[in-house]
């Protein structure tokens, strides 16, 4: 093995500081994204008629649920 060889295995096994860093950031940037785009979609369902919400087959109750909540959660009702 020659020395770039082995300086190169290395910095792939172990990632640097700035490597973990810049990682814990983006994680964080895209929580940051989501948290606002759950937000953004409750004040939409929110500002819809109760006509509109029944149209698309939910309930305004079911709103915060629907957002946040696991999607396997919410039990279907056919009318």
């Amino acid at each position: 093995m020659t020395c770039k060889e082995l300086t190169t295995t290395a910095d792939q096994a172990s990632p640097t500081l700035t490597s973990r860093f810049a990682g814990s950031a983006v994680g964080l940037w895209r929580a940051y994204l989501d948290r606002r785009a759950q937000r953004a979609t409750v004040r939409i369902l929110q500002s819809l008629d109760a006509r509109t919400l029944k149209d698309i087959g939910i309930n305004r109750t079911e709103i915060d649920s629907l957002v946040y909540g696991d999607r396997c959660d919410r039990l279907r009702r056919y009318y």
